[in-house]
């Protein structure tokens, strides 16, 4: 009896530390959202849950190396909502950064982040995701991931970055991929990002 009951709490407490190994890893966190993705290694530094407009919302950054992967969910949203979010977020990256005429129409402070180097501006392409095209913009980040950038000794990182509607979920997954500029290889970000499904 004795020799069941240590075999027991062995297996227990490998079971125990399985799971906890594994929850320190982005694809962990992913699967009860209804996502995977081929991310191997990436371990997650930061995971919030907050509420924002009545609606949950997951923020979940991970790294592996000096690479990031960066999860913006929102939760319970529907499909023409979503798209009116997309395209707001889609205008802001395009014309923040677009001609002055646009921008006159903008407080100071975003005309002041337009005079970025031409360079450094967000450039939109389009990605096959779960078989469907995807609108998706390659940027420049800092270290603080944020894309206004003044001048080239400012970036730090280069990524992609798109948004994607799971219906079944009914959740809308921002993603960010971003790796130190020089390593940027716009094909095999996109191979990861093709790995991407959701419900």
């Amino acid at each position: 009896m004795k020799k069941y009951l240590i075999t027991g709490l062995i297996f227990t407490g490998i079971l125990i530390l399985f799971f906890w190994h594994q929850s320190f890893y982005l694809s962990w966190h992913l699967k009860p959202l209804g996502i995977t993705m081929d991310v191997p290694g990436y371990k997650v530094e930061n995971y919030d849950e907050l509420i924002f407009k009545e609606r949950k919302n997951f923020e979940i950054l991970s790294r592996k190396e000096a690479n990031i992967i960066r999860f913006k969910i929102i939760k319970d949203i529907d499909r023409e909502t979503a798209q009116k979010y997309i395209d707001n977020v889609f205008y802001s990256l395009e014309n923040y950064f677009g001609p002055q005429e646009i921008l006159a129409l903008y407080a100071d402070l975003v005309e002041a982040v337009a005079n970025s180097p031409e360079s450094l501006k967000p450039k939109r392409e389009t990605v096959i995701i779960n078989g469907k095209e995807t609108p998706c913009f390659i940027v420049f980040a800092d270290k603080y991931f944020s894309y206004f950038l003044m001048t080239e000794n400012q970036a730090f990182y280069r990524g992609i970055l798109t948004m994607i509607y799971c219906p079944k979920e009914k959740n809308l997954v921002n993603i960010e991929i971003l790796v130190p500029k020089e390593k940027f290889n716009f094909e095999k970000i996109v191979e990861t990002l093709k790995t991407f499904k959701c419900r």
